[in-house]
């Protein structure tokens, strides 16, 4: 039987209301389950589809991806992708994890759709947080609705996330009692997530800022997660986040751990570390059973 994936969220700020620049990350559970919104998106035997899926304040959105033919409960990956992107990102991984038999959500962030934000003033900062606490409410949701279906296994659910979508992700997974594994690429700590010209405001701003940055900062919350298989991988040539905000990260969370750090490797890795992230979520997600028959499947260089 499939267990349930129990969502435990402990945040003494409660939700404000907009514009004070004060955001909780306490949410109320919203009802799971998919509703597709498109055909299938590919070509071959996986079936990637656009869905949405109920939140506490409305609907997200990202891509599924689905192994045909498979009775046995599955295990299922959930990933985030980075600012400035959307659950595309992440559909190419999807359907390599597919094809091993693992039911796979690319999710879109808060961000996904939203204007821009400008860079100077408070506004922004503030509406940024905001958007990061949605972002944590899509990933709860999204584990909700994943854990709910018939051929998902609830004990073997994983979380990717990259970049702000690792940042802002481990927020969320800290959150969640259930995840088995958790894998972050690129992800940073502080301010290195925040592209706003913190130097530009005044004293009170800058104190209301330094607030927000510090209720969203994952090293503040990982160092009290639950103890789980995680995977931190990032590059020594990271054109994007300073070295130190990505070392902060990975130091932060806890034990057990594999910190792989890539000489010269960029902010987006590449196809060698992508193979290792599958290849140690087969592991710990005990995935089993020959790969989907004509499904592209994923081979070491």
């Amino acid at each position: 039987m499939t267990a349930a994936v129990a969502v435990v969220v402990n945040v003494a700020d409660p939700s404000q209301q907009p514009g004070d620049g004060a955001v909780g990350l306490a949410r109320p559970s919203a009802p799971a389950g998919f509703r597709y919104e498109s055909g299938q998106l590919n070509e071959g035997p996986l079936r990637l589809r656009r869905v949405s899926f109920a939140t506490a304040d409305g609907r997200a959105t990202g891509m599924l991806a689905v192994p045909p033919g498979r009775r046995a409960p599955m295990p299922a990956v959930v990933y985030l992708h980075g600012l400035g992107g959307d659950s595309a990102d992440f559909a190419p991984e999807a359907i390599f994890a597919a094809a091993k038999g693992v039911v796979a959500l690319s999710l879109d962030s808060a961000d996904v759709g939203a204007p821009p934000l400008p860079e100077i003033g408070i506004g922004p900062i503030a509406e940024d947080a905001r958007r990061r606490a949605a972002t944590i409410e899509r990933v709860r949701a999204g584990v909700a609705a994943i854990a709910a279906r018939r051929d998902v296994d609830a004990e073997r659910i994983a979380f990717v996330g990259f970049s702000r979508g690792a940042a802002v992700g481990a927020l969320a997974a800290a959150r969640i009692d259930g995840l088995a594994a958790e894998v972050y690429v690129s992800g940073a700590a502080g301010r290195a997530t925040w592209p706003h010209a913190f130097d530009r405001l005044g004293s009170a701003d800058r104190d209301r800022a330094q607030q927000l940055i510090a209720r969203f900062d994952p090293a503040r919350a990982l160092a009290s997660t639950p103890a789980r298989p995680r995977l931190v991988q990032y590059g020594t040539a990271d054109e994007v986040v300073p070295r130190q905000a990505l070392r902060a990260f990975a130091a932060a969370l806890p034990q057990p751990k594999r910190v792989t750090v890539v000489s010269a490797g960029r902010h987006a890795l590449g196809v060698a570390e992508l193979y290792a992230r599958l290849q140690w979520l087969d592991r710990e997600l005990r995935v089993a059973g020959p790969p989907v028959q004509g499904a592209p499947v994923l081979r070491r260089r």
